[in-house]
């Protein structure tokens, strides 16, 4: 079983997908360590391709983020759809938790109070722009929409 979870920033992710594998006992992945470097280096776009294709090869998995290869790869979708305003409270939610500490599935010197004002910024903006991306190229699979990932069952 391939399991994709995605959504917006701050959409709860990462918690969702982590609860899943631990459910259904399949190893969890998180494409912020690939897309990220230590000190907020974004990884070179085709070191980033390589690392998401040895993912997608393995024969089941739990992964969260955002992209496209991995979405294709995916047997299910689960697409946290939540609103803007909750994606922003849960983004000042883990600022507040970890300030100037690095989270836990980050590379090493990638403080949240760096990350944070991304995060702001594509919550703000994902509504019009991946949304629809997210809906649109998953019109052929298995996509289940969560307004929360509390509604998620196993």
């Amino acid at each position: 079983m391939k399991i994709f979870v995605t959504g917006n920033a701050g959409s709860g992710k990462t918690t969702l997908a982590r609860r899943i594998a631990k459910e259904r006992r399949l190893p969890y992945y998180t494409l912020d360590s690939i897309v990220w470097k230590s000190g907020w280096k974004k990884t070179a776009q085709e070191e980033k391709k390589q690392k998401i294709a040895a993912l997608t090869a393995e024969e089941c998995w739990v992964i969260d983020g955002v992209s496209h290869d991995v979405m294709a790869a995916a047997d299910i979708v689960y697409f946290l759809d939540v609103p803007r305003y909750r994606c922003i409270l849960n983004i000042l939610r883990r600022f507040l938790r970890y300030g100037w500490k690095t989270r836990p599935d980050f590379p090493s010197d990638c403080p949240e109070y760096i990350g944070v004002l991304k995060a702001l910024r594509i919550a703000w903006l994902f509504p019009r722009k991946g949304r629809q991306h997210i809906l649109f190229f998953n019109g052929r699979r298995k996509l289940v929409r969560l307004r929360d990932g509390r509604a998620y069952k196993a």
